[in-house]
């Protein structure tokens, strides 16, 4: 099973949280399977270490990841969607054109 997997760099580093809620709030199929973030005392204290959130029953994983990685989180992701008929295509197509 191959699971996609967000990691927040760079500018986007410490919006994993951000991430979760907005795909909660857009798939009414969804639950936070776990979060783990790092401890107050360490450098990256409330970032999210590691995610597993359930989508319409697809798996996605999620981490603030810290440090120089020469690469950022870019628009080139993709989720494939199943939607139940157009108005449901429509609903979806809306919210994430709003911020997402």
């Amino acid at each position: 099973m191959a699971t996609s997997f967000l990691m927040f760099v760079g500018e986007q580093y410490g919006r994993a949280h951000q991430a979760i809620q907005f795909y909660r709030a857009t798939f009414t199929d969804s639950q936070t399977d776990e979060i783990q973030c790092y401890l107050d005392d360490q450098a990256q204290a409330g970032k999210v270490r590691i995610a597993r959130v359930g989508l319409n029953a697809k798996s996605l994983m999620a981490a603030d990841v810290s440090g120089e990685h020469g690469f950022e989180l870019t628009p080139a992701r993709s989720l494939l969607v199943d939607c139940e008929d157009r108005a449901h295509q429509s609903n979806l197509f809306q919210h994430f054109a709003g911020g997402g």
